[in-house]
């Protein structure tokens, strides 16, 4: 999905990290993108056309308990993109989400769900259940570690074949340096994904690392981001136009930079490149995603 379903709540939650602060907060950003193909991502669909974007987003997250030893907090997140031409495939997303953590010891564990309400040229597409155990530590005072399994069921409206259930199990690690300020990150993912129609089920291996690098600039600190991420897909039936199945890998470069504006506002440049190799040509493209957003946290 366009936005992150669970990132490493541990960070953000591990009281070592965080003080003491407001039970409610809040963000919104808005931003425009371009991107040589737009896709709807949520049901795997290229449209092999390019479009610029219009991107608004808004978060309220409340944690009505939060302790030494453990954390309730609730959420809910708008995630809307419309394009200048494409606007059958302008893609909202509506989520609620509920996560509780509990520290033992130098030790967190966690239990996250998430509700997805997915509109495609503003109808009703999808539904998205989301549920994610996970287990998290600091293994050291810079090394961060993470390992989390995650089951997700999509729900289509009209495109029943699409229909699916996914298990994952993931683990990251996170090697901080600059007074925690920076980072060096890897992860690496197994996802085991089950649909209704045979030719759409896949078993699929992912890595991936990441770094941000603190730059000081004046009195301001940008933080610079890059990150490449390899992924391999076996489906498990054959492709209908095929004989044998379909097989598929994707490099995705990523690169983005941080700007502190005024007090609370963040400039984001991004910028995206992705590699898909596929035995089948509906699949096989390359893809080119730039943005700007402007991003005010309360």
């Amino acid at each position: 999905m366009r936005s992150a379903v669970f990132l490493a709540a541990g960070l953000a939650l591990w009281p070592s990290l965080a003080p003491a602060r407001s039970p409610v907060s809040a963000t919104f950003a808005a931003g425009a993108q371009y991107d040589s193909n737009i896709s709807v991502e949520e049901a795997d669909i290229p449209t092999r056309r390019g479009d610029y974007a219009l991107l608004l987003q808004g978060a309220v997250a409340i944690t009505p308990i939060e302790s030494k030893a453990t954390t309730l907090r609730l959420g809910y997140s708008l995630d809307d993109e419309r394009n200048a031409q494409l606007s059958d495939v302008n893609i909202t997303i509506h989520a609620l989400s509920a996560g509780i953590s509990r520290r033992f010891g130098k030790a967190m564990s966690g239990a996250d769900y998430q509700f997805s309400h997915v509109l495609l040229g503003s109808k009703r597409y999808l539904d998205i259940h989301t549920a994610s155990p996970s287990l998290s530590a600091f293994v050291s005072r810079n090394l961060f570690v993470r390992l989390a399994g995650t089951y997700q069921r999509k729900d289509f409206v009209e495109v029943d074949p699409l229909d699916a259930t996914t298990l994952t199990l993931g683990a990251d690690a996170y090697r901080f340096f600059a007074k925690r300020k920076g980072y060096v990150a890897i992860a690496v993912r197994g996802d085991h994904e089950r649909t209704r129609a045979a030719q759409y089920r896949f078993d699929g291996v992912q890595a991936s690392v990441r770094v941000q690098i603190p730059i000081h600039v004046g009195k301001s600190v940008w933080k610079a981001r890059a990150g490449y991420a390899f992924q391999n897909r076996d489906y498990l039936a054959p492709w209908p136009t095929l004989d044998e199945a379909r097989h598929e890998t994707r490099s995705t470069f990523s690169a983005g930079l941080e700007v502190p504006v005024i007090a609370g506002v963040t400039l984001r440049p991004q910028a995206r490149y992705v590699d898909r190799r596929s035995n089948v040509a509906f699949y096989d493209y390359r893809e080119h995603v730039v943005s700007v957003t402007a991003m005010l946290k309360l």
